[in-house]
């Protein structure tokens, strides 16, 4: 019998991944911590800002690490956190009764930590409930200037105030072959994750979708997204989301990205593409992810596939578009840097066949910097 081309877990999915045992044995009690921390806001019906006032900190840090970014915060301060908050902490750290897979050394066991709550006690050991996600990093471009002037907006006011809503109408429309979609919003970044799926980059089609839906509702408003699309592990349920996957996708965001797009690492755009453009598989979606001048892929927003029956809702939103982006290129005061976003999307809208070949519009035109 041929031998599984399988390696058996370690029982700690952050030394499976590549993490020494003393960065797998922190990170672990971290992780334990935070989902604690949050339980007990939830349990305590505490807002982010209530909390945070509790903990002596503040929201923004609060938030910084509910999305993941452990980095930023020591394992004393996230157990003060939790006392703060009404809990007892008790940090037990064990010798491992087996051998390190190389050396024969011993290696030390992840921490684990106990919860008092009165006369009750709950272990927490929560390592293997990292799963294997896609995961898109949202940036809401310009939100601090927008926010500003959002009460005399009323239209993006609204809209900011009622995203929950919609993200949760998206969630459901979209969760679909176990995808195990969630969403989240916190100031102005969104995160969106969906289940991989075995042999297929199903898990992908909801996070394309979402983004797709996000992008036509912020244009509305003359505002643009960018984002970051990355898969591996990660832990994500309600308010909570945290893993490599996700500090991937944000470095995505943040190093890569650079112009109003959403880029997906290469190993997702591979995968992608073989798929969809396999014989017999659906080609028109091979397009949904496109390889841009630098070598980067990204989601194609206004990918529109030839051939297929014009809806109203897409004739609508690309109608709206146009004269949106002409207007965004046309705004006084308009930097180098925030135009440079504006026209990279515009030339993406002016390349979609349903505009360069006039089908709905004219294309946008581009005026020379002033």
């Amino acid at each position: 019998m041929a031998k599984s081309p399988f390696e058996k877990s370690s029982g700690n999915v952050f030394s499976d991944i590549g993490f020494s045992p003393a960065e797998a044995a922190e990170l672990t009690a971290k992780s334990n911590l935070i989902i604690a921390i949050k339980d007990t806001i939830a349990q305590r019906k505490l807002t982010q800002q209530e909390a945070a006032q509790l903990c002596g900190t503040d929201q923004p840090t609060l938030s910084k690490v509910f999305r993941g970014r452990m980095e930023s915060v020591t394992i004393d301060r996230l157990a003060s956190w939790l006392t703060a908050l009404g809990r007892d902490v008790e940090i037990v750290v064990k010798p491992t009764t087996h051998k390190a897979r190389q050396g024969g050394q011993e290696e030390a066991r992840a921490p684990s930590y106990t919860q008092g709550d009165g006369m009750k006690t709950k272990t927490m050991n929560w390592s293997g409930n990292f799963q294997t996600r896609y995961v898109a990093f949202l940036d809401i471009l310009g939100f601090k200037n927008r926010i500003d002037n959002a009460q005399q907006d009323s239209d993006l006011f609204e809209y900011l105030a009622t995203l929950p809503t919609r993200l949760a109408e998206m969630t459901k429309q979209n969760d679909w072959m176990g995808a195990d979609v969630q969403c989240i919003s916190f100031s102005d970044s969104i995160v969106i994750s969906a289940l991989e799926k075995t042999n297929s980059p199903i898990g992908m089609v909801p996070i394309v979708n979402i983004a797709k839906t996000l992008f036509w509702e912020f244009i509305e408003h003359k505002v643009v997204i960018r984002g970051g699309v990355a898969k591996g592990d990660l832990y994500h349920r309600g308010e909570v989301v945290f893993g490599r996957a996700m500090n991937v996708a944000v470095e995505l965001e943040k190093d890569v990205a650079l112009f109003s797009r959403i880029v997906t690492n290469h190993e997702i755009a591979n995968e992608w593409r073989d798929y969809w453009g396999k014989p017999g598989g659906l080609v028109a979606m091979r397009d949904e992810i496109r390889e841009d001048l630098d070598g980067n892929y990204y989601i194609n927003l206004f990918h529109f596939p030839e051939g297929d029956s014009l809806d109203k809702v897409t004739y609508a939103a690309f109608k709206r578009s146009g004269p949106v982006l002409k207007a965004m290129l046309s705004e006084p005061g308009l930097g180098l840097k925030e135009r440079s976003k504006v026209v990279w999307l515009a030339r993406q809208y002016n390349e979609c066949p349903l505009i360069s070949e006039g089908k709905i519009c004219a294309a946008v035109q581009i005026p020379e910097p002033g």
